[in-house]
């Protein structure tokens, strides 16, 4: 057996902050290894990438959630004792309960309901000089999630939580100001989830029994537990964050026209979800997935020592070379041909939905994305303004230098994209 090469740094904190989602990729590359062992805040860390360590780090005999990530990530991104930090028939009944929330026809509902808030949100737009998209998808989906999931709150309080929850994924990642604005929109958040959980209880507020609200007030735990604030923010506060991925696709839309159009032109949704699948795939947002080795064990001849943190790189792995053709070209026809979407496309994890540690909303997401894709293309005309749209890759999450911002937004002209429709299919 043989112990996994050192990348040869006393600690790699600063180069991860100098290199950001390209640190994993860029010291693989320099060892020529597709893993190493480094410290990170001088805690001793594995990192690996590609679809062969994606299966390894979802093995459950081998791998744990439970006080792998960094508090400081817990204490705003997942939230205390939240599911991500679970293992086990623990996690099992949890991820359940939350897996309970997204059936087919519950998925539909939501995305109505964004398509709705979407349409009330045009004429204001249209009356707007510029719109700041990330901004203005926060409250759209945040209104949305609000709705769907039967928060008692109108669309003024909902804006206020969308904007803390907003700032919980904004600033877990960050050092300073942005990362204690975080803990403080973590506490808001809890608060006001904390209440309306009470509410539910108390039969002070009765929602429908099958709405997320309800449903998460009234479970416990295979232990008995309750951790329902915490499971609430984690349905609501994912679903605010596909405001990021939103925004990508519209500055997608601006540099690769060519593949909006496809968008446009087509009679069906395949061509949104393709779209907003290499979204996901080509811009960077979660960096990577952190376990802890349970026990000591060895792979490929590779010796892995007991209760070690492990960095599996998301972004790098999307953009493999070994397993993706030209992976930095944008390219949403690469979905046309089947691909393993467990551990090679891991844009938010790989794994198993149901038991596993695949994120719950990953459905919902691609869902979302594609009828935003859908209405951004079909439904509305606009600009971008283009000034510092270059996304640094050394800011967690990504996003790009300058906000992304819209001007002279306009209902379309469906009548152009039915002829277009039309020509293209007598041409086919």
């Amino acid at each position: 057996m043989t112990a996994i090469v050192h990348n040869g740094r006393l600690d790699s904190t600063l180069p991860l902050l100098r290199y950001g989602y390209d640190f994993i990729r860029h010291e693989c590359d320099r060892l020529n290894s597709d893993i190493f062992q480094t410290r990170i805040r001088f805690r001793k860390t594995i990192c690996l990438r590609g679809p062969e360590a994606a299966r390894l780090v979802y093995d459950a005999n081998r791998f744990q959630r439970s006080g792998a990530c960094p508090m400081r990530i817990v204490k705003t991104l997942f939230g205390k004792g939240g599911v991500q930090g679970l293992d086990d028939q623990v996690h099992r009944d949890r991820k359940a309960m939350l897996m309970s929330l997204f059936s087919d026809a519950k998925i539909d509902q939501l995305v109505k309901q964004v398509h709705r808030e979407l349409d009330q949100a045009t004429q204001p737009w249209e009356s707007a000089s510029s719109i700041e998209i990330l901004v203005a998808m926060h409250r759209v989906l945040g209104r949305a999630v609000c709705s769907w999931a039967a928060i008692p709150v109108d669309n003024e309080n909902a804006d206020r939580l969308s904007s803390d929850l907003a700032q919980i994924v904004d600033g877990c990642g960050g050092i300073g100001p942005r990362y204690i604005k975080s803990r403080w929109a973590r506490k808001r958040a809890n608060r006001r989830a904390e209440h309306w959980i009470r509410q539910v209880r108390r039969g002070e507020y009765s929602p429908d029994e099958s709405s997320a609200l309800t449903v998460i007030a009234s479970h416990r735990g295979c232990n008995g537990e309750r951790h329902a604030a915490v499971e609430l923010l984690n349905v609501l506060r994912p679903t605010v964050a596909i405001a990021r991925w939103v925004m990508f696709a519209v500055l997608a839309m601006h540099r690769f026209p060519e593949s909006a159009d496809l968008v446009r032109q087509s009679s069906d949704d395949a061509e949104a979800d393709r779209f907003g699948e290499e979204v996901r795939r080509f811009f960077p947002f979660f960096p990577a997935i952190i376990a802890k080795t349970r026990h000591v064990f060895s792979w490929q001849d590779w010796d892995f020592p007991a209760n070690t943190r492990v960095l599996l790189d998301i972004h790098g792995s999307n953009h493999d070379t070994r397993f993706w053709e030209e992976p930095e070209r944008f390219n949403p026809d690469r979905f046309k041909r089947s691909i393993d979407r467990e551990f090679t496309f891991i844009p938010q994890g790989g794994g198993d939905f149901v038991n596993g540690h695949r994120c719950a909303g990953e459905i919902v997401t691609r869902r979302i994305l594609s009828e935003c894709i859908r209405w951004f293309c079909k439904e509305i005309e606009f600009n971008v303004d283009n000034r510092d749209l270059h996304v640094a890759r050394n800011r967690f999450p990504a996003e790009p230098n300058t906000p992304l911002i819209i001007t002279n937004i306009r209902k379309r002209d469906r009548r152009s994209d039915t002829a277009a429709i039309q020509q293209s299919r007598s041409s086919a």
